[in-house]
């Protein structure tokens, strides 16, 4: 289990404690490297995240890319239908 200890002044007599006052924390060697591995292990779920997201987004990326070539066609088959429509009246 963690120890807290709170700082104590240089008269031996406790600090009286601050926001952003020094607590020590005393680990065992287990809990440490139980803390490790889990930073280790978030750390790279966080990066395989990131990685699907730049390839989720080079895809979507192409996706519209292709879309928008097959608008454009389908814009040209529309100008062309109607061309021929007004030749054959």
């Amino acid at each position: 289990m963690f120890d807290i200890q709170t700082p104590e002044s240089t008269s031996g007599q406790p600090v009286a404690p601050t926001p952003f006052s020094l607590v020590q924390v005393t680990l065992t060697k287990q809990e440490y490297i139980d803390l490790k591995w889990q930073a280790n292990h978030y750390q790279e779920m966080f990066e395989r995240a990131r990685q699907r997201e730049r390839e989720l987004t080079a895809t979507i990326a192409s996706m519209k890319k292709a879309h928008e070539a097959e608008i454009v066609r389908l814009e040209a088959q529309i100008k062309d239908l109607h061309s021929q429509l007004s030749h054959n009246k």
